[in-house]
């Protein structure tokens, strides 16, 4: 992790504000959100960390995300709950060691990104992408840098 990433930790962690009450406050209103049409990566995932970064509330990884999100995306979100809850000092949920919150491939959100906007991804190799990811992430096949957490 630079040092940049470290001090952007540091301030979340460090940042005392009043919580926001309009945002998903757990994995089933983010569903939520998302059913009613609210762009889960553009507005809807960052408004969930955004209230987690705010309340510091574990009950927000207590529910597993439904298999309404697929299977890539479900593994992701558990490699959230895991980090975020070890990362601030709570107790990670037991629904994340579940099979189905593991990927038998890798998969690279951002790879997606470079697809969706019609162009390759610049080529980096898979280990060096790896090594940049939290074992939280990796251990679940997904490439996920802890930097794509940070909400300042």
């Amino acid at each position: 992790m630079g040092q940049w990433d470290k001090l952007a930790w540091k301030i979340i962690k460090d940042r005392k504000t009043a919580p926001d009450e309009y945002g998903p406050k757990n994995y089933a209103e983010l569903e939520a959100w998302v059913r009613k049409g609210i762009s889960l990566e553009d507005y809807a995932s960052p408004r969930l960390l955004d209230y987690f970064y705010q309340t510091r509330d574990p009950k927000t990884f207590e529910l597993e995300p439904s298999t309404f999100f697929t299977p890539q995306y479900r593994a992701f979100l558990a490699g959230v709950a895991e980090y975020l809850t070890r990362d601030f000092g709570f107790p990670v949920p037991e629904w994340v060691e579940r099979p189905e919150f593991f990927l038998a491939d890798y998969w690279d959100p951002i790879e997606d990104f470079w697809a969706e906007i019609g162009s390759e991804m610049p080529f980096e190799e898979l280990e060096t992408r790896l090594a940049r990811c939290p074992p939280e992430f990796t251990r679940r096949k997904v490439i996920c840098q802890s930097r794509a957490l940070i909400r300042i």
